[in-house]
């Protein structure tokens, strides 16, 4: 009876029907401020953002107040200037949604998939199917055998490496 009694001196007692599987309020807090998720989280989705916006090629409207309309002291914004500048954000924001939908991580939201193409690696692949080859999956096994001499007998080595 004395264990039971100590258990529950923490303020965190188990309430009829409460699970024991299931962290209670102050279990969150201390994990919470363990690991501060929220902030890398939200820094993580601002350069998200970013990538999206540099790779969408979309930019702000960059007109200098005063330039092409009545300015100065007493000036009246038109409605027509609020109608351009509310069309222009709106276009700007469906041209961003637009590119984030198109980009291969959209579903993904802890992922940024680099889009850009890999130079170094592009002296590597090949556009069609080399000759010995008639489909590329033959092409693609060949490439997956290991050429190595730690994994190949010397004469096996000599014959992967002969240059033809």
């Amino acid at each position: 009876a004395d264990a039971e009694a100590d258990f529950g001196h923490g303020g965190d007692e188990l309430v009829d029907g409460a699970s024991l599987l299931l962290p209670c309020a102050s279990q969150r807090a201390l994990v919470e401020a363990a690991f501060p998720e929220s902030a890398v989280a939200a820094e993580f989705e601002a350069e998200k953002r970013g990538v999206v916006e540099a790779e969408a090629g979309v930019e702000e409207e960059e007109t200098l107040p005063g330039w092409g309309d009545w300015a100065g002291l007493g000036a009246r914004v038109g409605k027509r200037q609020l109608e351009r500048k509310r069309s222009a954000a709106e276009a700007r924001r469906e041209q961003l949604e637009a590119a984030a939908a198109r980009r291969q991580d959209a579903a993904l939201r802890h992922v940024i998939v680099s889009e850009k193409r890999d130079k170094k690696a592009a002296r590597f692949t090949v556009a069609a199917v080399p000759f010995p080859f008639k489909t590329r999956e033959q092409f693609e096994r060949s490439m997956r055998n290991p050429v190595g001499l730690e994994w190949n007998t010397v004469d096996s080595h000599a014959a992967l490496v002969k240059p033809r």
